[in-house]
């Protein structure tokens, strides 16, 4: 899928609007995602109780989602859905810093944090639908990199090997396939790429200068990812694909090189982001394979005729699915900081044909279970597999092999007789495999 910025004479409806701030407290906000169709963007902004996550529509304007109970009053949000309905953040709980999911119908909901150490976790994306959200937590071991749903809780994702303990998650694929972030390789910092088949694998970094790379957003294939690492230039954004390796994007006109990238569009051809330009300090930025880096501050009065006076757009947080909206935050003509959004950026699309689900979505219902549990999946292509069931000693409780006629396929487990307690369940496929726990409560 090719994208690319189109004519001004094609681009009538291109606009550009800060997004104000929250009632009370301090003009200050700042917008971090935005919905697949850029209708809806998340953040945070100073309001009357603290800092506050934020919910922005055009219909509806900004509205503050509150925060958890318990503790000092701050919150604020990092990643939304596809359709704009389920945000997730973190905020100050009576528990300490708490990763947080929020619904219209359920507010916002605390979703716990890793066992072992002290209590923090903050979520950092999501997937399309919602249902999958990751993040970093501190569990036993230190700091790791967490992958949460509903039903099997928060899990871990280890780390690197050599080094110290220690891992952050920045990132997901639409489809929850792929989760990018940072830990510690033996030899330094390191982005990571995760997927359930292949665990973490690090990414390795820009050539020359400290050994130093992080994963900050992925493509909807999951196939690029965007972020930043040490070159021999200094600080430099980068676009990662498993053919051409780790690539460093440049950075935008200055005396001082440094440029990092938060967002990648759908398709891994457009990457978002900031860069140092002085005397101008940081400025937003795009870049794509054919124009290379711009700024996007120049780029919406040059192509498309907006008029940005007095607004300086500092930092590009997210492009949307469709690659029509950019949101981010800068300075308004006040000299204060405001979260915006750039819409109507008419791109020239293609778009491909869907992938194919993702296999072995393994799930269990109901979790907790209490006389029997339900497993199931979806198998690359019919045909055999295997189900073996762990309890927390690693002692195997079952083993299940048999042949699947269509692709959708489910055991019934009884567990009338197991101890309560957390189990896990590993399926086998082919050359597939994928790993779920549940708990078994009465």
């Amino acid at each position: 899928m090719a994208l690319a910025v189109l004519p001004a004479s094609q681009a009538q409806e291109a606009s550009f609007k800060g997004l104000g701030h929250l009632p009370g407290g301090a003009f200050d906000s700042k917008g971090y995602s935005v919905s697949a169709e850029g209708s809806v963007v998340v953040g945070e902004s100073s309001s009357s109780s603290g800092d506050e996550a934020f919910l922005w529509t055009e219909g509806g304007g900004m509205i503050g989602l509150g925060d958890l109970p318990g503790g000092a009053f701050a919150s604020r949000a990092d990643a939304v859905s596809a359709d704009g309905g389920i945000v997730a953040g973190q905020s100050a709980s009576a528990n300490g810093t708490e990763a947080f999911v929020w619904t219209d119908a359920n507010g916002m909901v605390g979703i716990g944090d890793l066992p072992g150490g002290f209590f923090f976790s903050r979520a950092t994306a999501m997937t399309a639908d919602g249902v999958v959200v990751v993040g970093e937590s501190n569990g036993d071991k230190g700091f790791e990199a967490f992958r949460w749903t509903k039903d099997d809780g928060m899990m871990g994702l280890g780390d690197l090997p050599g080094g110290f303990f220690y891992s952050q998650a920045y990132s997901i694929s639409p489809d929850g396939r792929v989760i990018g972030g940072i830990s510690q390789s033996e030899n330094g910092p390191e982005a990571f790429r995760w997927t359930v088949e292949e665990g973490m694998v690090g990414l390795g970094d820009l050539p020359g200068g400290t050994y130093f790379s992080v994963v900050y957003s992925a493509s909807a294939s999951g196939d690029v990812l965007a972020g930043w690492g040490q070159s021999d230039d200094g600080i430099e954004a980068f676009r990662w694909t498993e053919e051409s390796g780790m690539v460093g994007l440049g950075d935008l006109p200055g005396s001082f090189f440094h440029s990092v990238a938060l967002a990648v569009s759908s398709d891994g051809s457009a990457v978002v982001g900031y860069s140092e330009a002085e005397p101008q300090g940081y400025r937003a930025f795009l870049w794509t394979e054919e124009g290379g880096m711009r700024s996007i501050q120049e780029m919406l009065e040059d192509d498309y005729g907006l008029n940005l006076s007095g607004w300086k757009l500092s930092l590009a947080y997210e492009i949307s699915d469709d690659g029509t909206t950019i949101v981010g935050y800068g300075r308004n003509p006040s000299g204060q900081t405001e979260a915006w959004r750039a819409t109507g950026l008419q791109l020239s699309v293609s778009t491909p044909s869907a992938p194919e689900p993702a296999p072995l979505a393994l799930t269990s219902h109901p979790n907790p279970a209490r006389t029997s549990a339900r497993l199931s999946f979806t198998l690359p292509v019919p045909g055999s597999f295997t189900l073996d069931v762990y309890d927390a000693l690693g002692r195997r409780i079952t083993s299940v092999s048999r042949e699947a006629s269509a692709r959708e396929a489910a055991i019934d487990l009884s567990t009338s007789v197991w101890p309560s307690g957390r189990y896990l369940v590993r399926l086998q496929a082919g050359e597939h495999s994928e790993r779920h726990t549940f708990t078994v409560a009465r």
